[in-house]
């Protein structure tokens, strides 16, 4: 079982007074991208809003997955497919040229950080980005300062035409199965250790993780949790509804665990979180590569060889989108990555792929 919870949040008031509708296709973000640059949705008579602000690769992963591509890996009929090289990739490569020649996209967009965006949501520069469902209080709280009329809704991966429902989406699995936990050798209480694992996975066990001890951020109340006003309550921009509810849980902490029903409706409490949530799982989601990882015998080959081809992949990426390169060398490019050793990268995690579907 798996939720979405990460996604494309835009200002709905921007949209609102613009006259535009929530978009679906690239074409539809286009629209809606050049008239937050041109409209002054902002309304303070200056050019200063920014239609993309990408912070390393969350809003770059916005358009790949509505394109069928993940961020670096995806699968088509049980093929491992590198994203970066993938002739879809040199679509996207066009549309993001296009975008930054337009002025839509920050000239910025290759050294901005996470504290750039949340400057320009909370001064009102910014008015599409991705983040997670919880991130609706904290950056509508902290636009609201300047603007309290911002108003966040969640919109839908774009596909590329009409009709058609995105490929991909950011999915989370109720059960972390990215992180896990070891028992060293000098470890004087096997036993005890492996029960406090199982306990974990209990009903008991569940409820402490995700919400911490019955009595501190709430109470049983016929059987059920109810939350305490102070957890509820969001009382500053950098305190949201998901850092409250795990606020005395262990939730954040990397070890097998699982994010509970009730989890995963608190953290998704207003209506237009619940809206959001249920946008972006429209998505097919068929072409995600499953937890997989290189075998042990592969995996400081298939690290050295990545490493040099995503060094030489993000340089190029870069001047593709500015127009430093043009993409007629895009057929050099891609026989430059293969130089670096990515079919072999790509062979190594398809045999990692081949056993996981034969498991």
């Amino acid at each position: 079982m798996s939720r979405t919870a990460l996604g494309p949040i835009v200002r709905k008031d921007w949209l609102d007074k613009l006259g535009l509708q929530p978009p679906k296709t690239v074409d539809d973000w286009h629209t809606m991208l050049k008239a937050f640059k041109e409209g002054d949705p902002n309304g303070n008579g200056k050019a200063d809003e920014f239609g993309l602000a990408p912070v390393s690769s969350p809003m770059m992963e916005t358009l790949l997955y509505g394109m069928g591509m993940g961020n670096e890996w995806f699968q088509v009929d049980g093929k491992v497919k590198y994203t970066p090289i993938d002739p879809l990739y040199k679509d996207y490569l066009q549309v993001m040229a296009q975008w930054y020649k337009e002025g839509l996209i920050d000239p910025d967009f290759l050294v901005s950080d996470v504290n750039t965006q949340n400057a320009r949501i909370a001064n009102g520069t910014l008015g599409v980005f991705e983040n997670y469902l919880s991130s609706f209080t904290t950056y509508e709280a902290a636009a609201k300062v300047n603007d309290p009329n911002a108003k966040f809704i969640g919109i839908q991966y774009p596909t590329m035409n009409a009709g058609e429902k995105p490929l991909l989406s950011q999915q989370v699995g109720l059960v972390d199965r990215i992180t896990g936990m070891a028992i060293t050798v000098n470890n004087k209480h096997l036993e005890e250790t492996v029960k406090w694992l199982d306990y974990l996975y209990t009903e008991e066990g569940q409820q402490l993780v995700n919400f911490g001890p019955e009595g501190m951020g709430y109470d049983m109340v016929d059987g059920k949790i109810e939350l305490k006003e102070e957890v509820k309550t969001i009382t500053k921009p950098s305190n949201d509804i998901f850092q409250s509810v795990g606020k005395y849980g262990l939730i954040f902490d990397h070890f097998p665990q699982v994010k509970t029903k009730e989890y995963l409706v608190f953290t998704t409490s207003t209506p237009e979180q619940l809206a959001a949530a249920e946008l972006w799982t429209t998505a097919v989601n068929k072409q995600h590569l499953p937890g997989i990882a290189p075998l042990a015998e592969d995996a400081a080959n298939y690290a050295t060889k990545l490493e040099s081809a995503s060094t030489y992949m993000k340089e190029m990426r870069g001047k593709f989108i500015m127009g430093l390169e043009p993409l007629d060398k895009w057929d050099a490019y891609v026989a430059e990555l293969k130089k670096f050793g990515i079919e072999e990268v790509i062979a190594i995690l398809q045999k990692s792929l081949d056993l996981y579907n034969k498991r």
